[in-house]
């Protein structure tokens, strides 16, 4: 994931598929040097976004095959510390308005189509993840991606 604000600051979620906790790393220098951001929640990470303000949004469970926990998390300082804004255990995407950083998209996958641990749906905020609403009815799918148009 590439900044929008300056193209040389990278990030890339890694997973490793239930065998550890990877975490995100960032690079400065346009991907010749990589660091980890030993702040990052624990867990693989499923979805990486920096919106236009330079925060930083990580859809992060706490195993990829096994899950039970996660959530989506926002860092507003480069990733020195997170919070998470939506409890969740597969957050596969996220996606935040280019005009308006209070509207942000989250769309959730169980792992198994069967499953009600973590239940599938597209999530919406407009008040930057203080509330969510579920906004999915009538779209009978288990794997969502979403993005905003640009004009």
């Amino acid at each position: 994931m590439i900044d929008p604000n300056n193209n040389q600051t990278l990030y890339a979620g890694l997973n490793t598929r239930g065998n550890g906790n990877i975490g995100i790393y960032k690079s400065t220098n346009g991907g010749q040097n990589w660091s980890l951001l030993n702040n990052t929640p624990a867990g693989d990470v499923l979805s990486l976004f920096v919106d236009n303000a330079g925060k930083i949004y990580a859809g992060i469970t706490d195993n990829f095959d096994y899950y039970t926990s996660g959530g989506l998390y926002r860092s507003a300082d480069g990733g020195n510390s997170w919070s998470e804004i939506l409890d969740h255990s597969r957050v596969i995407d996220v996606q935040v308005h280019p005009l308006d950083t209070t509207i942000i998209v989250a769309t959730g996958s169980p792992w198994y189509q069967y499953d009600d641990i973590s239940p599938l749906g597209i999530h919406l905020t407009t008040d930057g993840g203080l509330s969510w609403q579920d906004v999915s009815a009538g779209i009978n799918h288990t794997f969502f991606n979403f993005g905003f148009k640009k004009k």
